[in-house]
């Protein structure tokens, strides 16, 4: 066990008792290791959450279990007309800024916030980016053989904004 917290979770009335394990495995001659979640959900998530601040790992499965109404997502494949027009305004503000070879990833839908998450290029440095309407999260792509996609960065950024709503004072995000 490398983290124990008793912290409110999204889906759950009262505080869970939430525990990290560092886990490895061996299958057909390869050892895999990282950090699975116990208490909320079982779960562990195939990229490689070693690295990451204990925090962080809990926001990555809190984003990852989070269900709700108020939560969507599509994918830039599917864009609509209006979807493209605010990727458009947002891809010349975020130019501005720096990034360069920006690609739409995904728009989501946050509680009546609109996310975007998008591949990008700062300096000679490839990343992936997620801006939520007042910021933009800049995340260099990692190495090695399981790095953070753009899928894990966003239950990241979901999950920190998800904890520290049910975890202040007066729990802001009503589920």
């Amino acid at each position: 066990m490398i983290d124990e917290r008793r912290q409110h979770w999204p889906g759950f009335a009262e505080p869970v008792d939430c525990y990290l394990f560092r886990y490895e495995y061996a299958w057909r001659g390869r050892a895999q290791s990282n950090i699975a979640i116990v208490g909320p959900a079982l779960h562990a998530i195939a990229a490689d959450l070693a690295d990451l601040p204990p925090a962080d790992i809990y926001a990555a499965y809190a984003g990852w279990s989070a269900e709700h109404e108020e939560i969507d997502e599509t994918a830039a494949e599917v864009f609509t007309p209006a979807q493209l027009a605010a990727w458009r305004k947002l891809h010349l503000e975020l130019a501005g800024m720096g990034y360069d070879d920006l690609r739409p990833i995904k728009c989501t839908r946050f509680f009546g916030e609109t996310h975007w998450v998008a591949a990008a290029r700062r300096g000679d440095q490839p990343g992936i980016l997620v801006h939520d309407g007042t910021h933009a999260e800049w995340h260099p792509c990692g190495v090695g053989s399981r790095p953070l996609g753009p899928t894990e960065i966003y239950q990241i950024h979901k999950g920190r904004k998800l904890l520290r709503a049910f975890n202040r004072k007066g729990r802001g995000i009503k589920d």
